[in-house]
């Protein structure tokens, strides 16, 4: 049977070099645990996260009243998840049924749960503007500006301003919105109420390869995830850093 929980987040090296010297993730920052709002603090730094497969827990029921599978769904949600907008988590899986595209998704029809299967992906209708792409490469931060951003917000635990693109909004459709750069682990744990941002010609995220030259330069080589590629992936993995922007923004 499928339950929703929360999970520990286990980040190997990062959690273990925290259990050696818990202190200093404190001394970053200065004395945010004191006031009592610091949330990746020495004492909860295995944090929680919400976990469920909610999209195999909807196949499952569709064709039935949204109303009774929603009541399920409390139902399988275990202590603590109670801390999320659980009603918010479960009705942002729907979509209007107009703005489902060849990657499938569900809608409501009469209150009763429906779900368009994936398909082909269209020939020639899905090409992008050249405007559109040459905006948003343009102002990319260069590689290295995009690279202290990304461990910026890694070592602060905010979000950063990336700046505005063109960034996907429905099917076929884009706007231009701020977008945030964040690592990963937060935004799994702090941003989940924002939207993950699809940059168009870019991606929703990037993870970087680094390595020094001979002569000791940094060598720093970013790796743009689409998603597409994140969708279509066996594990559903994001990038080490993901582009975000605020609901409406």
């Amino acid at each position: 049977m499928i339950e929703f929980t929360l999970n520990r987040n286990r980040n190997g090296k990062k959690s273990r070099w925290t259990k050696r010297y818990p202190r200093k993730r404190i001394l970053k920052r200065g004395s945010e645990k004191a006031a009592g709002w610091y949330f990746h603090n020495w004492y909860d730094d295995d944090y929680h996260y919400f976990h469920g497969d909610l999209h195999k827990f909807l196949l499952k029921n569709v064709g039935r009243p949204v109303d009774k599978v929603f009541s399920e769904f409390l139902q399988r949600c275990r202590r603590g998840t109670e801390k999320y907008n659980l009603r918010e988590w479960f009705y942002d899986m729907f979509k209007n049924k107009e703005d489902i595209d060849y990657t499938g998704g569900f809608y409501l029809s009469n209150g009763i749960i429906n779900y368009k299967k994936k398909s082909k992906r269209p020939k020639g209708s899905y090409a992008l503007s050249p405007f559109i792409v040459q905006f948003n490469t343009q102002n990319l931060p260069s590689k290295k500006s995009l690279y202290n951003m990304c461990k910026r917000s890694e070592e602060t635990y905010k979000k950063q301003i990336l700046g505005t693109f063109y960034i996907s909004d429905g099917l076929y459709e884009s706007r231009k919105a701020t977008v945030y750069v964040a690592a990963k682990s937060d935004y799994k744990a702090s941003y989940f109420y924002m939207r993950i941002a699809e940059i168009k010609g870019i991606g929703i995220g990037v993870r970087f390869w680094v390595s020094k030259s001979q002569d000791g330069k940094l060598l720093i080589d970013p790796y743009y995830i689409t998603y597409s590629e994140y969708r279509w992936s066996d594990n559903k993995e994001l990038p080490d850093y993901v582009f975000l922007t605020k609901e409406g923004d």
